[in-house]
């Protein structure tokens, strides 16, 4: 079944999107996060 799971995966993902899945929930979470001088920039507007 894993290996099923694996294949259809390869099928879907593009080889330039699966380093995303070597990230961890932190990193995941880091990548998505806006910075605090980000968000000053746009309380500005």
């Amino acid at each position: 079944m894993i290996r099923a799971k694996r294949e259809l995966a390869d099928l879907t993902v593009e080889a330039g999107e699966k380093w995303i899945t070597e990230l961890s929930t932190g990193e995941i979470r880091s990548l998505f996060k806006l910075s605090e001088s980000i968000n000053a920039d746009n309380d500005e507007d």
